[in-house]
């Protein structure tokens, strides 16, 4: 059977319709209906370090000092102590022989604490008695560090830094002479383009005594 072209357009329109009808509708948002967050702004990076500043290190220079200070007041009680109890001195002397340099700096040192720190001017006539105190019998460590330069030309100098162990007994006193001795001729050769050369040396001689009772 044949169908009409108008009756087929009739019924494609009425299926159209009916599903168009059965599509659900979007609701309306709701007053009360929570809207999508707004995306929260990003925290502020923190503000870089200004290139070039420096560090303030007053408040580190004085706690390094009250931490020094400390130490040589352990140091002074300590000594006293070993005084009463094992009457253990110990004397150090600091003997130099340099014909062409100047010692611009010494510092001393007895288990890492400082004893004695100076432009060297105490050792003006090559030999100064820089310590004297009281330690515990048993192994301690003696510690110098001096600058020198040459007298010519204060552009040749250096630094050394050197530790000795020693040991102490009971009812002894110690004297312990730190021989230091430069030969150099660095300032005097290289200028002339020979050839310079820092030549130092440092020894050591630990002399026991007994105390007697």
């Amino acid at each position: 059977m044949r169908v009409a072209p108008t009756s087929l357009l009739v019924g494609l329109s009425l299926a159209v319709a009916g599903a168009h009808a059965q599509e659900p509708k979007p609701e309306a948002p709701r007053a009360d209906a929570p809207t999508e967050a707004e995306p929260a702004p990003e925290a502020a990076a923190p503000a870089k370090e200004s290139i070039g500043t420096t560090p303030d290190v007053s408040a580190l220079s004085s706690e390094l000092s009250a931490v020094l200070d400390e130490l040589i007041q352990a140091r002074t009680r300590a000594s006293v102590l070993a005084k009463s109890l094992f009457r253990t001195r110990i004397d150090i002397n600091v003997l130099r022989r340099a014909d062409d340099q100047r010692m611009v700096h010494v510092r001393l040192e007895l288990d890492g604490v400082p004893v004695h720190d100076s432009d060297g001017a105490a050792l003006g006539g090559d030999e100064a008695h820089l310590f004297q105190g009281y330690v515990a019998p048993g192994v301690h460590e003696v510690g110098i560090e001096i600058t020198e330069q040459s007298k010519q030309n204060a552009t040749y100098q250096y630094t050394r830094s050197e530790r000795f162990r020693i040991e102490t007994k009971k009812g002894t006193s110690t004297q312990v002479d730190v021989l230091l001795r430069d030969d150099s001729d660095m300032a005097e050769e290289l200028p002339q383009g020979d050839d310079g050369k820092y030549q130092v040396s440092t020894r050591v001689r630990v002399t026991p005594v007994k105390v007697g009772d």
